[in-house]
């Protein structure tokens, strides 16, 4: 008799820490249903891939950290978010906190539970429509009064920090950010020229741990870093503030990009 899979959902009960909160996600990821050819119908959950995986906790990480009432707006969290072909509904449901209570460690009031449905949209699937309105305007900080020399020279500043998370992430399957900042959050901030001596000067020293030219551990995440702690000391500002900061213009940028983009097709 086959082993199959059976049931709605595969679950999945993740917890993570935000600031001084805890946030504990309950996952219920939901199979896509194959049908091969003369054999029963069965339930797939092997597209929830890590990779996947990784851009729903950014994608979980930048909708927490866009909460500006905690008290008011956290209990009261129901959206939908597509991520990489998935359709995720995310709904706050404190009921959680009673049913988890044999597994979990006792919660605390500000502690945050989350209720999450992934579902995979097949080709088939129409996504949804959104209607976007323009987002609030963000104002962009930038560091083009830099040259080269005067960036790469800031390496030994920042080295202990980079070395720690390049030690932390050297086994690491798959790296696409740092704190869910990517280099796509900025590539605005600097030049490509300058963007590029940077990762030159990463390549050559951390590079050597993996068999690639430009690695993703210099591409998505320490060239952020170095970009976040210039940042943090021209405009003075703490690490979290300056990751919002980005997350803030790149959802702006973004926004405008689209509504541009609708209004000529």
């Amino acid at each position: 008799m086959p082993f199959k899979t059976s049931g709605k959902f595969r679950a999945v009960l993740q917890q993570y820490k935000y600031k001084e909160r805890q946030i504990i996600c309950f996952v219920k990821i939901v199979p896509q249903i194959v049908a091969l050819y003369k054999l029963e119908p069965d339930k797939n959950y092997n597209w929830m891939s890590p990779n996947r995986w990784t851009k729903l906790e950014s994608s979980i990480w930048n909708l927490v950290d866009s909460i500006g009432n905690w008290e008011k707006d956290a209990p009261n969290i129901q959206t939908e978010l597509i991520v990489d072909h998935i359709k995720v509904k995310v709904c706050a449901n404190n009921e959680l906190r009673t049913q988890l209570e044999v597994l979990l460690p006792p919660a605390k009031d500000e502690d945050l539970y989350l209720e999450l449905t992934l579902e995979y949209m097949s080709i088939s699937t129409k996504e949804p429509q959104q209607v976007l309105a323009p987002a609030p305007e963000v104002k962009t900080l930038q560091l083009n009064d830099m040259n080269e020399e005067e960036v790469l020279n800031t390496f030994e500043n920042y080295r202990e920090h980079f070395d720690l998370v390049a030690g932390s992430c050297k086994y690491e399957f798959d790296i696409s950010s740092y704190m869910s900042i990517g280099h796509t959050h900025v590539t605005h901030i600097l030049s490509k020229y300058m963007r590029e001596g940077m990762m030159n000067k990463l390549t050559e020293i951390y590079c050597k741990v993996f068999d690639v030219a430009y690695c993703p551990l210099v591409y998505d995440r320490l060239l952020p870093l170095w970009i976040i702690h210039l940042l943090m000391d021209k405009y003075k500002l703490s690490e979290d503030e300056t990751l919002k900061q980005l997350a803030d213009q790149f959802k702006y940028q973004s926004n405008l990009h689209t509504l541009n983009k609708n209004l000529f097709n």
